[in-house]
C-alpha cells in the first residue's frame, strides 16, 4: 500500500490513479488528520508520500505526531517527504532528518512514477 498525503486534492488525485493504473495499491489523504486516522485503524502502508507544507499540520508536524502515537509506523513503512521547496530551503531542513528521503515535487507523473519504483516495488506490496 502506498500512501499519498497532500491537501493538494487534484494532485493526489492524479497520484492516486496513475498508481493504480500501473497495479499500485493506493490510497490518497488530504491531510496529516486523515493520514494519522488511517493508522489509528490499523491500517499499514509500505511507502508514505508526505507533503512537507499542508495547512492543519505540516508534513513534520505529521511525523511528530507518528512518532508519538504510531511509532512503529515510521519503522514499518518509508516515508519520502515531498514539497515544491527545493531541499535546501531553510524551512524543509528539520523535516528531511524525519523521513528517509526528500525529494522535489515531480513536474510530471513519469518523474512521479519514478520515485515511487526508487522506493518499492510492485511484488513488495
Amino acid at each position: 500500500m502506498i500512501l499519498l498525503v497532500d491537501d493538494n486534492e487534484d494532485l493526489m488525485t492524479a497520484y492516486e490513479l496513475c498508481l493504480r493504473l500501473k497495479g499500485y495499491d493506493a490510497k490518497s489523504c488530504t491531510s496529516g488528520a486523515q493520514a494519522l486516522t488511517f493508522f489509528e485503524k490499523g491500517l499499514k502502508a509500505d511507502l508514505i508520500l508526505l507533503d512537507f507544507a499542508m495547512p492543519e499540520m505540516t508534513g513534520e508536524q505529521f511525523v511528530d505526531e507518528l512518532r508519538l502515537k504510531h511509532p512503529h509506523v515510521l519503522s514499518d513503512s518509508q516515508v519520502v517527504g515531498m514539497s515544491c521547496y527545493a531541499a535546501d530551503y531553510v524551512g524543509v531542513s528539520r523535516f528531511k532528518t524525519l523521513v528517509h528521503d526528500y525529494v522535489e515535487k515531480p513536474s510530471t507523473i513519469e518523474d512521479f512514477l519514478t520515485i515511487v519504483q526508487r522506493f518499492i516495488k510492485k511484488e513488495e506490496l
